[in-house]
């Protein structure tokens, strides 16, 4: 796979997104799907690491959930109770 930027096959894959969370703690980026956002407790939501890879020629990022179907599911799953509310 080349970089879609400058067309470097060197890319470094497995890094580390870190935040920096209460009292400078590195947690892991993560995305989150809630599968019920209107609720005031409990929106079950799904959560997901993300890898990143980057070119090792120009330092271009992209970024992937490790579990996109997961996200997916809980997407659907809350478009599905939105359109029912309505």
């Amino acid at each position: 796979m080349a970089c879609p930027k400058c067309g470097s096959d060197v890319l470094i894959e497995g890094v580390r997104m870190i935040d920096m969370a209460d009292y400078n703690i590195p947690l892991d980026l993560t995305v989150r799907v809630e599968t019920n956002p209107g609720a005031m407790l409990f929106k079950n939501a799904v959560s997901d690491k993300v890898e990143v890879k980057v070119c090792g020629g120009c330092g271009f990022m992209e970024m992937y959930a490790q579990s996109p179907q997961r996200l997916l599911a809980a997407a659907r799953s809350a478009a599905h109770k939105t359109r029912k509310k309505r």
